[in-house]
């Protein structure tokens, strides 16, 4: 049942146009710490030292095809054990302020959606978004 909402996350990201195939041009990970909008700091390595992987919706508050498939991200994140099993989800906005990404979540998500909410600007997203080379959104990793 799980891999059915994961195709689900799959087919929205394809049925919006977006380009599904290789969203960076890494090999390795880069490791960042950020902070979310609830001020609590998360940082990747960590997070894949104890064992988890991670997925990543990169977007920003005014992206279309963000506001259409953050509902199945939220939604995976659910059907994938809300952080506590073997996926950590996160979202990385760029040039977004900690209150646009919260006005985000009330409107698109229904409120805060459970994982991590990153902003651009107040949370440390920019940087990681130029290291991952990120030119295209929604992006997954």
């Amino acid at each position: 049942m799980k891999k059915r909402y994961l195709l689900s996350l799959v087919l929205a990201v394809a049925m919006t146009g977006t380009n599904v195939t290789a969203q960076t041009n890494l090999t390795q990970a880069v490791d960042f710490t950020v902070t979310d909008v609830n001020g609590n700091v998360h940082n990747l390595f960590n997070i894949l030292n104890n064992g988890q992987h991670v997925c990543i919706d990169f977007f920003f508050d005014t992206c279309g095809p963000c506001q259409v498939t953050s509902p199945y991200f939220k939604q995976t994140y659910n059907n994938f054990g809300c952080n506590n099993e073997d996926i950590f989800f996160m979202a990385i906005d760029v040039g977004d302020t900690d209150a646009q990404v919260i006005a985000y979540e009330n409107t698109f998500l229904g409120g805060a959606p459970g994982y991590p909410s990153v902003s651009g600007i107040n949370g440390g997203g920019n940087a990681v978004v130029a290291a991952y080379a990120i030119g295209a959104y929604p992006t997954y990793i």
